[in-house]
């Protein structure tokens, strides 16, 4: 017989079919990345996009909404339709880099927990996880870049309805003031740890992400639909697996009690994938660990590269390229390539902030419309997190562009011709 707390979780884990709500919500308002067949802004993590027949990342698409949408339906919980959902998105991030938006990642993993534990295991170790996202994220934003650029667009944001900042507020008052919002999301998340203060911090938390989105939202900085969705996803998740009551413990857990076998398999990858989920973003700022998936989320310290293309090979590019093209600043004949409005525009998602992805980008540019000595671009390294200051290497031509994906493991090989 199940304990109170038991029941409470088991009657009200509707956790899963709300998450696979939300996917489908998530897929369609970004659903240029995930049903077109357009290549242009097509990385894959290894073998060449040319290779891959054109219709299917869409057809694989379509089977994950179907899958989605059978959870929602089902009266079960959908075990195997979890795994499948995870296998999917597995491969999609295979075939295009891109496509692991923070979302989509976090639903990868927790489908596996979805689809091996039951509701008392998945939430006990699906709440360590969901903590880790503000211990990094807040950890990512004690940052130089951070409090001197988007952290006081926050600020004056916030500060709209009351009449912002006052004008003679110096910068470095500014960026001092900025600190309060990633020390406000460490506070958070070193309170969900304790299962006394949890359900208080859980609290908090949805109106963090309650103040996000009036922050990134059309009347404040107009951030992708995805983005605010992604939020409202996060208050719902703080409900379920802060908020609401439910003692998770192993004595109460019949898939921990002495001599019985667990009864669903795969709880061990699961165990795995969640584990390596919290601890490897201690690689991040090391280059080992990606920055999205490290939840460095609203905090530009990432590694990127800036792309030039000369006048003379503008002409090369297509025109839903060329659009993307910045006026020449300094009269140099050189234009800056916005990748940020391009996929913005095309994918209606932000760039993935990595400069091994930005990098294939160019190169793949470049070798599919011919460009060589017109395309530059300014390889730049992770900020210091005192100074701002980065590490520059400028690649001048598709040769040196392409000489430099070498030092990467996740990325296609190119031809050397």
């Amino acid at each position: 017989m199940l304990s109170e707390s038991e029941n409470t979780i088991a009657e009200n884990w509707k956790f899963p079919k709300i998450w696979a709500t939300f996917l489908l919500l998530l897929l369609a308002f970004t659903a240029p990345l995930w049903f077109s067949g357009d290549q242009t802004l097509l990385v894959p993590m290894l073998g060449s996009g040319d290779s891959m027949p054109v219709w299917a990342p869409p057809a694989i698409s379509v089977s994950l909404c179907g899958a989605a949408v059978a959870v929602i339906l089902l009266r079960t919980t959908g075990r195997r339709l979890w795994w499948l959902i995870a296998a999917l998105l597995a491969v999609l991030f295979v075939l295009d880099q891109h496509r692991m938006q923070p979302w989509a990642y976090q639903t990868a993993i927790y489908a596996t927990a979805f689809a091996s534990m039951k509701p008392l295991a998945a939430r006990r170790w699906l709440v360590p996880m969901a903590t880790s996202i503000y211990v990094y994220s807040s950890l990512g934003k004690f940052d130089y870049q951070f409090v001197h650029t988007i952290g006081v667009d926050f600020l004056e944001t916030l500060t709209l309805p009351i009449g912002g900042l006052p004008d003679d507020l110096e910068i470095s008052a500014r960026t001092k003031i900025a600190l309060l919002f990633p020390a406000t999301e460490l506070a958070i998340g070193i309170l969900l740890i304790p299962g006394i203060t949890r359900p208080a911090a859980g609290g908090a938390a949805m109106l963090m992400h309650a103040s996000l989105i009036g922050i990134l939202g059309p009347w404040g900085l107009n951030h992708s639909a995805g983005v605010l969705i992604w939020n409202l996803l996060l208050i719902v998740q703080a409900w379920f697996l802060f908020v609401r009551p439910g003692n998770t413990s192993e004595r109460e857990d019949p898939e921990h009690e002495p001599g019985r076998p667990p009864r669903y398999r795969g709880a061990t990858l699961a165990r795995v994938l969640i584990v390596s989920a919290i601890v490897m973003p201690i690689l991040e700022r090391r280059g080992y660990w990606d920055h999205w998936p490290s939840w460095a989320l609203y905090s530009p310290h990432n590694s990127r590269l800036d792309v030039q293309i000369h006048r003379s090979g503008i002409e090369l590019l297509t025109a839903d390229v060329s659009r993307f093209v910045q006026p020449d600043s300094d009269g140099d004949g050189w234009h800056s390539l916005s990748l940020d409005r391009w996929s913005l525009q095309t994918r209606n998602v932000p760039i993935y902030p990595q400069a091994r992805y930005q990098l294939g980008l160019a190169v793949t540019l470049a070798e599919s419309r011919q460009i060589d000595d017109q395309i530059r671009g300014r390889l730049r390294g992770v900020a210091e997190r005192r100074s701002g200051k980065r590490t520059e290497k400028l690649l001048l031509g598709r040769t040196e562009l392409r000489q430099a994906t070498k030092q990467y493991w996740l990325l296609p090989r190119f031809s050397n011709q």
